[in-house]
């Protein structure tokens, strides 16, 4: 397959760069916008610069579109600028796609919920309570009026191995490491399903030739809240120096609204593979606080 992925520099876009450039089945080609993470990858900024939409005049089997704005707190203080990097960012791929064979495989989020009641199926009826999730969602809804050949993944608390470190598990890992002594206020009340950035793109994988049209939740096996998710990741790292404490959410910098019991279950996902694992956060945190990588 040849396959484009927009915002190959980020957590999920590169571990899908990476897995998928190991496969002698594709042919992969990977974007970025801003941060430029791999030599190999291409320009494409088409809200700064439409004439970059000229890639996808490229004939694409798959298009992976990964490319998201993830500050939570920015999209509740910045509307206009959320909804272009996620809404009117869809609708312009999605405009210039949708008389092509290309399938659209469309990186989305637990957000798109309330957390009154998770973890969610992929039938519970969604109600976003930020920004973040209500443009989220509007993008969910472009992609399902207007393509037939998609597949959308929602996901949440994603961590793995990326070069700037960004994600929540890695970075506190590598805190950790420095030995340096930290303070962390960590939010006990808000529980999500951790799942690892490669298990993301194995699940793309397991539907990547099929004439889907609908949603998949992916999922790690964990289910924790943040100050749990530390507690279990600093067990790794013996003697550091970062003191953690629980608070409830709302405090600090957080303008926007969390959903608290949210997280996600893979029912979709296992009707393609009844057998499906997937890496857990102890697995992942042991192994990178020793070696500081996972995935080979």
């Amino acid at each position: 397959m040849n396959i484009l992925i927009i915002g190959a520099s980020g957590l999920v876009g590169g571990a899908c760069f990476d897995y998928f450039s190991k496969s002698t089945q594709h042919i992969v080609t990977g974007t970025f916008r801003s941060f430029k993470s791999d030599h190999r990858f291409l320009v494409f900024d088409p809200l700064g610069n439409p004439s970059s939409l000229a890639l996808l005049d490229q004939k694409w089997d798959a298009i992976i579109l990964t490319a998201a704005l993830t500050d939570v707190n920015l999209c509740e203080k910045e509307v206009d600028f959320s909804f272009k990097n996620t809404v009117s960012l869809t609708q312009l791929i999605v405009d210039k796609i949708k008389n092509t064979s290309a399938k659209l495989l469309y990186i989305s989020t637990d957000y798109v919920f309330d957390g009154l009641k998770g973890p969610y199926y992929e039938t519970d009826n969604v109600n976003p309570i930020n920004v973040y999730g209500r443009h989220k969602l509007k993008a969910e809804e472009i992609i399902q009026r207007e393509l037939s050949n998609f597949a959308i993944f929602r996901v949440t608390n994603v961590y793995g191995e990326e070069s700037r470190g960004k994600n929540f598990v890695v970075r506190l890992i590598k805190q950790a490491k420095a030995g340096q002594r930290i303070d962390l206020d960590i939010p006990q009340d808000q529980f999500a399903t951790p799942v690892y950035s490669f298990d993301i793109a194995r699940s793309i994988e397991l539907v990547l030739g099929s004439k889907s049209a609908t949603i998949f939740h992916v999922a790690g096996t964990d289910y924790y809240n943040r100050f749990q998710l530390a507690q279990k990741v600093l067990a790794y790292v013996p003697g550091h120096q970062v003191y953690i404490r629980p608070q409830k959410s709302g405090g600090g910098s957080q303008s926007a609204v969390r959903p608290l019991r949210g997280g996600l279950v893979n029912k979709r996902l296992y009707d393609f593979d009844p057998l499906l694992t997937y890496v857990n956060v102890d697995a992942f945190a042991s192994a990178y606080a020793a070696k500081g990588f996972f995935w080979i």
